[in-house]
């Protein structure tokens, strides 16, 4: 039987999706003291808690992922978007146009990156089963 295999690019940003969920942690428990040392990157108590809970659950889709769970794709599938729209809802306006629009930019890319690697995971599902069908026959 053929050896399951994500690829270089996907597993590369997987493991980058874990270092930024434990990074995102990191930076909203630590919050607090940064905020006494930089008063202007102080984050509400509603976007800590978001942004934790926000952190476990790509964690844990990621490890899904890597498990070749297909809830764990479809889950990335909703994740994505549905981060975007809360962001967009939570984001502070009077920022300026320039960080509004960064913002906004970044968010598609990182649906799109997301998507590429949903719709390549799921080639490689389908095939795998495919192989191993064929091999039952």
């Amino acid at each position: 039987m053929e050896k399951k295999t994500r690829g270089f690019w996907t597993t590369l940003v997987l493991v980058i999706y874990i270092i930024g969920g434990v990074s995102s942690i990191i930076t909203a428990l630590t919050n607090k003291s940064m905020a006494q040392i930089v008063p202007e990157v102080a984050l509400s108590s509603g976007m800590i808690i978001y942004s934790i809970i926000s952190a476990i659950i790509i964690i844990i889709i990621t490890i899904g992922i890597f498990m070749w769970k297909k809830i764990a794709i479809y889950a990335l599938a909703v994740y994505y978007p549905v981060n975007f729209l809360i962001s967009l809802i939570m984001m502070d306006y009077s920022m300026g146009a320039p960080v509004v629009i960064g913002s906004i930019i970044g968010g598609i890319i990182s649906i799109g990156i997301a998507y590429l690697i949903i719709f390549s995971l799921l080639k490689k599902i389908k095939y795998n089963e495919e192989v191993e069908n064929s091999m039952n026959v």
